[in-house]
């Protein structure tokens, strides 16, 4: 079957900042800790920015941060990403309002994540713990999430 292109176009990329950094407490297994990694919390945040001259254009900035607040007791890695992707959203002008959005929180921001996925793994990849794959996330939550602190 042959792929048809999205109005949709990431036109770039980039990490804005990162930070890693690696605990293993001395009574703490390696293996042990490696099988919870999986399990670590992280926090999610983002915004769009839309371009003021050409409304085809936007940007999303994505952060997705593991450090605690505090300081934590256990072993892992913790890690602070922060990207921006650019995109170009063409014909704006024949899509309505609802699929805009669809285009923007359901497309371009999944692929932002997957960048930020594959971020984290090639920074982890030669970790002590080895590689870590960012879990899924709960899309729709994290939409209405975002849409939710918009309105207010």
């Amino acid at each position: 079957m042959k792929a048809k292109f999205s109005d949709l176009k990431l036109t770039n990329y980039f990490l804005k900042s990162s930070k890693f950094s690696t605990t293993l407490k001395s009574d703490e297994s390696m293996v042990v800790v490696k099988k919870k990694l999986h399990n670590r919390p992280f926090n999610v945040d983002f915004d769009i920015f839309e371009n003021a001259d050409n409304k085809n254009l936007f940007y999303i900035e994505l952060n997705i941060n593991s450090f605690p607040k505090t300081k934590r007791k256990t072993s892992g890695y913790d890690f602070q990403i922060s990207l921006i992707a650019d995109f170009e959203l063409e014909n704006i002008e024949q899509i309505p309002d609802d699929k805009q959005n669809q285009y923007i929180l359901y497309s371009a921001l999944p692929m932002v994540i997957s960048i930020a996925r594959s971020e984290i793994s090639h920074i982890t990849a030669n970790g002590m713990f080895g590689k870590y794959v960012l879990p899924a996330i709960n899309l729709p939550e994290l939409v209405n999430e975002f849409i939710d602190e918009e309105q207010k």
